[in-house]
């Protein structure tokens, strides 16, 4: 079992999108639950198609999130 930071934002004009850069995935649902169960089948896929392919599985390499201001 291998755990995966995701990274959630709002969508430009509705919805989410969800990343993972880890093993560089992008996906997108309507709510969160539904980015998040579209990341996560994205994800299994990558990493079948990695596996499949004799590639390296990657490790989550963590996050952490910081907020900064910038003045325009």
């Amino acid at each position: 079992m291998r755990e995966y930071t995701v990274a959630i934002e709002p969508g430009e004009v509705s919805g989410y999108v969800a990343s993972c850069a880890s093993v560089n995935a992008m996906s997108q649902g309507a709510t969160v639950d539904e980015a998040m169960a579209h990341i996560t089948e994205a994800i299994e896929l990558i990493l079948e198609d990695m596996a499949a392919s004799g590639e390296a599985i990657p490790v989550d390499r963590g996050a952490e999130t910081h907020t900064i201001r910038i003045a325009v």
